[in-house]
C-alpha cells in the first residue's frame, strides 16, 4: 500500500471513528469512500456496512439494531443525506453503482428482508422507502400477523420524484419514472412514467437521462 493511500484510509477511518457508537461484537465499517458529517449507531453482533471506493456520503444516519445486517454501497454512489435504518435479524440494504440519492429514508425491518437499489438509479430529496410497517396488525380469528414484510426492489435506471414514498412488496422495473410525491404500493413496468396516490401508470413507451437537452 502506498503512502498516500495509507494516509487517505488513515483520515477515512478517524472521520468516522469520531461520529460512532458501536455495541456489539463482530461488527465491520468497511469504508473506501467520502464520508462527512454522518453517524454510525450499531447495537448487535456481526453487521457489516461497506462503502466502495469514489462513493460519497453526507449527512447520513447509518442506524443498525439486531445481527447479521449488511448495508452495502457500491462504486460511484452519492448520498446527500437521510437514514439507512436497519432493526430485527439478517437484512440488508443494497445500493449498486452509480446510483445518487439527494436524501432518503430507507427502512428495512423483519428478518430476511431486503431493499436493492439497482445501477444508475436517481432519487430525489424526502424519498420513504419501507419494508413494513413497524407494527403488527392481527387477525382476531387466527390471531396471526397479517402485515409481513415485503422486499422492495429498484431496477436499473429508475428516477424517482421528490417526496415519493415506496411501500412493502413493490419492484419498480428498470427505466421508469416515479412522479413527485406519489405514494407506489404496487410494482411498476419498466419504461413508463408512474404517478399518483396510488401510483398507476400515466405514460408507457419512455426512458429519460440525467442530461437536460
Amino acid at each position: 500500500m502506498g503512502i498516500k493511500s495509507y494516509i487517505h484510509r488513515f483520515i477515512l477511518s478517524y472521520r468516522v471513528s469520531k461520529n460512532k457508537k458501536i455495541v456489539g461484537s463482530n461488527n465491520q465499517i468497511m469504508n473506501d469512500g467520502h464520508i462527512n458529517h454522518s453517524k454510525f449507531d450499531i447495537v448487535g453482533n456481526n453487521n457489516k456496512i461497506v462503502i466502495k471506493k469514489s462513493s460519497s456520503i453526507n449527512n447520513v444516519l447509518f442506524f443498525i439494531r439486531g445481527d447479521n445486517h449488511l448495508i452495502e454501497i457500491d462504486e460511484n454512489c452519492y448520498i446527500g443525506g437521510g437514514e439507512l435504518w436497519i432493526e430485527d435479524n439478517n437484512c440488508a440494504i443494497i445500493i449498486n453503482s452509480g446510483t445518487t440519492i439527494e436524501s432518503a429514508h430507507l427502512a428495512v425491518t423483519e428478518p430476511h428482508s431486503r431493499i436493492e437499489i439497482h445501477d444508475d438509479c436517481m432519487l430525489a430529496k424526502n424519498i420513504e422507502i419501507r419494508t413494513g410497517d413497524s407494527h403488527s396488525i392481527i387477525d382476531n380469528n387466527t390471531g396471526q400477523k397479517i402485515n409481513p414484510a415485503k422486499n422492495v426492489i429498484l431496477q436499473s435506471h429508475v428516477w424517482v420524484g421528490a417526496h415519493a414514498k415506496i411501500l412493502k412488496g413493490v419492484t419498480i422495473n428498470s427505466n421508469s419514472v416515479i412522479g413527485t410525491s406519489s405514494v407506489v404500493t404496487n410494482s411498476i413496468p419498466g419504461n413508463c412514467i408512474a404517478a399518483g396516490i396510488p401510483a398507476k401508470v400515466i405514460k408507457s413507451g419512455t426512458n429519460w437521462k440525467r442530461e437536460r437537452f
